[in-house]
């Protein structure tokens, strides 16, 4: 893996930093949930709650569906096998591992964020 490639990677993983978003991320993997349930398992308040949600959207690791009023959200799956596979060792005689795209957005509220495009994962 070159250089550059592991500087984005290493900034990808930042997003894993922040222990909140690692706590709705461990929360999520056991299944979806929407914002107030997310809110009294944290026993945080929604607008810090939605805000790490936001970012965790906007890198693509979240997905959130509307069900009636509210949003329910769940990992993206194929977004965390492909960040998965990008930190693997390539074998011999493969190409390159994880295929994904991650590009710098220029604004995210204020701070900058990653944005990822994921191949379709057959």
């Amino acid at each position: 893996m070159m250089k550059s490639n592991l500087v984005e990677l290493a900034q990808l993983y930042a997003m894993f930093s922040d222990r909140t978003r690692l706590r709705i991320m461990q929360i999520l993997a056991r299944g979806p949930r929407n914002v107030t349930s997310l809110c009294k398992e944290l026993k945080l308040k929604q607008p810090i709650v939605s805000s790490r949600l936001g970012l965790l959207r906007m890198s693509g690791f979240v997905e959130g569906k509307r069900k009636g009023r509210e949003i329910i959200y769940e990992t993206n799956k194929a977004a965390l096998k492909t960040l998965a596979s990008a930190t693997a060792t390539p074998r011999a005689g493969q190409d390159e591992v994880g295929k994904a795209t991650w590009s710098l957005r220029p604004s995210c509220g204020g701070r900058s964020c990653w944005r990822t495009s994921f191949p379709s994962l057959s």
